[in-house]
């Protein structure tokens, strides 16, 4: 189980295509490409549009780069999994997932009745004492944008980060 999750955390979070096709359309293709049901070309879609900002760039960098080592701490320090499930991690997620999928989904302002500031601090939390200095500094600079998303649609989110960093 733990595999199958590894690879749909992967595929989403690094927004790079599985087909060959998808693939061939995007530059620096990052290795940690696995396929997810069907979304691999509209996460390739995602990430042009994302990137094409310099705020989502800089977030997107950020994700590539510490993606692994986030994944390997929900994997294998029980103390990072037990508060990425409790604090609502895997629906977090996949309400990311879905509001990337469906322009007209908003990403959620809380996850099992808590606000998503308190979850998005408490995962932050946990994962900047057990991770590398890099990831912890990273994480501590953007983590508020993720709180100022919630709530907004995709094209929203998209809207903000033309207009300049989301903070």
């Amino acid at each position: 189980m733990n595999t199958i999750r590894a690879n749909i955390v992967t595929a989403a979070f690094s927004f790079q295509a599985a087909d060959a096709d998808a693939r061939d359309r995007v530059d620096n293709a990052n290795p940690f490409v696995a396929p997810v049901f069907g979304l691999s070309a509209a996460l390739s879609t995602v990430e042009n549009e994302i990137t094409a900002t310099p705020a989502g760039r800089e977030y997107a960098d950020v994700v590539r780069r510490h993606l692994p080592e986030a994944m390997s701490l929900v994997n294998h320090n029980r103390r990072v999994a037990t508060v990425w499930h409790r604090r609502g991690g895997p629906a977090l997620f996949n309400a990311v997932l879905r509001t990337l999928r469906f322009d007209d989904e908003p990403l959620p302002r809380e996850s099992d009745g808590q606000p998503i500031a308190e979850c998005v601090a408490t995962l932050e939390k946990v994962f900047r004492r057990y991770a590398s200095r890099q990831f912890a500094r990273d994480l501590a600079r953007i983590s508020a944008a993720l709180v100022e998303c919630s709530g907004m649609t995709y094209p929203q989110v998209l809207t903000a980060l033309r207009a300049g960093p989301v903070e």
